[in-house]
C-alpha cells in the first residue's frame, strides 16, 4: 500500500526484487487484453449482466467513442443497488464510478509499479492516446509476472 513505501529507496528496493520481466518491459508488455468494459451509456441492467458473466472487481467505463472515462467497482455497484435497487431508467454514468488512473502502453513497468505504490490504486487502465481502451495492469500482474501474466 502507499503507506508501506514512503521513499523513493524503499521502492526501488522492492522493485529490485521483483522479476527482470517486470523491471524492464512496458505497460503494453504486460497488460491484460481483452478487457471486459462498460459503456457509460449503457443501462444499469447491463452491468448486472455482465458481472455474472465475468468475474472481475472492477470494469473500465468507456464513452460513445470508447475513451475511458472511469472505473466501476463490483462492490460500489451492489452498494448503488442496494439503496436505489434496479432502476429501469438508470444508466452506468449514475453508478459511482472512480477516476481511472490511466498510462500508456509505452509506460516503464517500473514507473507503473512506482506509482500504483504511491496511490494507492491496484490497477492502472493501459490506454491509446485519445485514451482508448487497450489494455490493464494491475499490481498483482506486476508482483507475479513471469509466472505467466499478460
Amino acid at each position: 500500500t502507499a503507506e508501506t513505501y514512503d521513499t523513493p529507496q524503499e521502492i526501488g528496493q522492492v522493485l529490485a526484487k521483483l522479476p527482470s520481466r517486470c523491471r524492464s518491459g512496458t505497460a503494453g508488455d504486460l497488460m491484460s487484453r481483452p478487457v471486459a468494459s462498460l459503456r457509460e451509456d449503457a443501462a444499469l441492467s447491463s452491468a448486472v449482466d455482465l458481472f455474472q458473466r465475468e468475474r472481475h472487481s472492477t470494469y473500465p467505463v468507456v464513452d460513445q467513442a470508447g475513451r475511458v472515462t472511469g472505473l466501476l467497482r463490483r462492490a460500489d455497484c451492489l452498494e448503488w443497488l442496494k439503496h436505489h435497487a434496479l432502476d429501469s431508467a438508470a444508466s452506468v454514468k449514475d453508478l459511482p464510478v472512480k477516476r481511472p488512473l490511466l498510462v500508456s502502453p509505452e509506460t516503464p513497468l517500473p514507473e507503473v509499479f512506482e506509482t500504483l505504490v504511491r496511490t494507492g490504486a491496484s490497477k492502472a487502465v493501459v490506454v491509446d492516446a485519445e485514451s482508448g481502451l487497450l489494455g490493464i495492469l494491475t499490481l498483482y500482474d506486476l508482483l507475479t509476472c513471469e509466472a505467466g501474466a499478460g
